[in-house]
């Protein structure tokens, strides 16, 4: 949701004030980055548009109607129109969108470009809260103008991005939702002091060039202190959470450049406020700004959250920060990885399966699993014909998996095939198996993923499969251990990559 950051405008004037907001507009339930506009009005239709030359895209628009969220998605248009619809495509257009046959809405890229939503009935609305797609490019909703209309008044802006003062408004109304009591007994009596004075500057409009180095000194001292606060007072820092977040996503707004010890605050805050998805959404989406000192003082203070709040360290993971697969006992997730096998060899046209990537690499190479991996991967080798009509098989194994008692979810890979793969989970443990799918045709193996070292491989690498022993245990594992992990990893995998992880995500 809507993230105010403050960029730099050529040729304009230096005052933060006079600038435009970047606001960055995340998913739903991203409180953090919450864009939402208090109305208090009746309203009858609504207006978006933006300010310059670009695209308009959000994936939710939601109205507070009587303390509840709707959205216009819930049938309560009676009409509604778009200056454009990207590329002319169908499934960019409004009618896509509010029929929930497509996740967001975008028009060209276009000077001003504006949606208008005319509801069925006039409702009384407290707030507005909008929400962008969820893969990004949230940049583009700079300059957002928001306006609503009803029988009762004409049509009124209720936040203009380019505005000066709708900008200072925001920005002063969030810092007063915060409880400023629970903010000095954390940060103390200075920093309680710099909060206000803040909040001071806001409300006056000073012009920001005037009050520019002394405001980001005040919010690095009090960053500081946050961290400090969390090593020397768990407990109370924990307690007071929810209201550090609210504050460290203000000041995130207000800086040129968030510190790393503010970035630090955010994250730490929000997954002690049971928001750790949202914290590691933010990491993830951040971490070209990232180096690796950064990553690894950030991997530091997961593994001491962790430890303190549940006597277990978190990491790092592939979808969030949790808990590494070597604190589960290995009985338990070896019996999900031999019960996924042993339904994949049961069908026919799955010509062998066998455990791969990172759970192979770590077994292979560390005797355990990575010390960073969350999750657990497998991969089924089936006929080339069936690229592009694997729905039959992805059927049968989630009829065969669920009549073992385990939860299937079907989504896809990360390259442009979107080439279906199944997400399997246990009751008896929360790590989740992936099982990829691999198609032999002649003498390779085709691999659908997007970012890495290959996209085919010879088929001797894989097939057929070997009995590796481990331990009291034996899986199938790919024919040429090594020579698969030199074509996945490179030559250098027989060396631990503490920062793979974060590298991974700055491909893509």
């Amino acid at each position: 949701m809507g993230e105010l950051a403050v960029p730099q405008r050529k040729g304009g004037l230096s005052s933060f004030f006079s600038m435009s907001p970047k606001l960055e507009i995340e998913v739903s339930g991203l409180d953090i980055f919450a864009f939402e506009l208090p109305v208090n009005d009746f309203v009858g239709s609504i207006e978006l548009s933006l300010e310059d030359v670009n695209h308009l895209h959000l994936s939710e628009i939601d109205l507070q109607i009587d303390g509840s969220w709707v959205s216009l998605r819930d049938g309560i248009c009676s009409s509604f129109s778009s200056s454009s619809v990207m590329r002319n495509e169908d499934r960019f257009s409004l009618e896509a969108w509010l029929s929930g046959k497509s996740s967001f809405f975008s028009t060209k890229k276009e000077s001003q470009p504006s949606v208008r939503f005319v509801l069925e009935d006039e409702r009384f609305v407290q707030s507005i809260r909008l929400l962008n797609r969820r893969d990004g490019l949230w940049e583009r909703s700079r300059n957002i103008q928001v306006s609503l209309e009803s029988s009762r008044s004409a049509s009124r802006c209720v936040f203009d991005g380019a505005s000066f003062t709708s900008v200072r408004k925001f920005l002063y109304r969030r810092l007063g939702e915060v409880d400023q009591s629970v903010v000095q007994s954390i940060l103390g009596l200075q920093a309680a002091r710099d909060l206000y004075w803040i909040g001071f500057s806001l409300n006056s409009g000073v012009s920001y060039h005037l009050l520019r180095a002394r405001i980001s000194k005040m919010i690095e001292r009090a960053s500081v202190a946050l961290e400090n606060s969390l090593h020397a007072d768990f407990d109370s820092y924990h307690s007071a959470s929810a209201e550090i977040w609210k504050l460290c996503s203000i000041w995130m707004q207000i800086v040129d450049r968030p510190s790393s010890a503010l970035r630090r605050g955010l994250i730490s805050s929000l997954i002690l406020s049971d928001k750790g998805r949202h914290a590691f959404r933010y990491f993830k989406h951040t971490i070209r700004e990232w180096d690796a000192n950064d990553v690894s003082e950030l991997e530091n203070l997961v593994g001491y959250l962790g430890q303190k709040r549940d006597g277990i360290p978190l990491i790092v993971g592939a979808h969030d920060f949790t808990r590494s697969l070597r604190s589960y006992p290995k009985s338990v997730l070896f019996g999900t990885i031999i019960d996924v096998l042993e339904v994949c060899k049961q069908d026919d046209e799955i010509i062998d399966s066998m455990i791969c990537y990172g759970t192979l690499l770590g077994l292979y190479r560390d005797g355990d699993f990575i010390e960073h991996d969350d999750d657990i991967d497998l991969l089924a080798i089936v006929d080339a014909n069936l690229w592009g009509n694997v729905e039959p098989l992805i059927s049968r194994l989630k009829q065969a998996l669920r009549a073992r008692g385990l939860r299937v979810k079907e989504t896809s890979t990360n390259d442009s095939s979107k080439t279906p793969l199944l997400q399997i989970f246990s009751n008896c443990h929360p790590v989740n198996v992936d099982l990829f799918f691999g198609f032999l045709q002649e003498e390779s193996v085709n691999l659908p993923m997007a970012k890495v070292r290959y996209s085919r491989i010879p088929a001797r690498q894989l097939l057929p499969v070997q009995n590796w022993v481990y331990g009291d245990y034996t899986f199938d594992a790919p024919a040429e251990i090594e020579e698969f992990l030199i074509s996945r990893y490179g030559s250098s995998w027989p060396t631990p990559d503490p920062l793979f992880r974060a590298s991974e995500y700055k491909k893509k």
